[in-house]
């Protein structure tokens, strides 16, 4: 069971390569998360909120990434 999951995981995973002044916003109920090796500083920073709907923010601008 463990080898399918990773393998669903895998096949879902979206890796970008970070640059300077990059943000990450990650919804934790509708999201899996983790991070892969690196080197180099990092600063995390976390903070939570109530959910909101996009449709009930204006003006809304929604980025879908490829």
């Amino acid at each position: 069971v463990v080898h399918l999951l990773n393998e669903v995981y895998e096949a879902h995973t979206a890796r970008r390569p970070w640059e300077a002044g990059d943000l990450l916003l990650v919804d934790n109920v509708r999201t899996a998360h983790s991070r892969e090796p690196f080197e180099g500083p990092r600063d995390v920073v976390v903070a939570l909120a109530d959910p909101v709907r996009l449709a009930d923010c204006s003006p809304t601008v929604e980025v879908t990434l490829p």
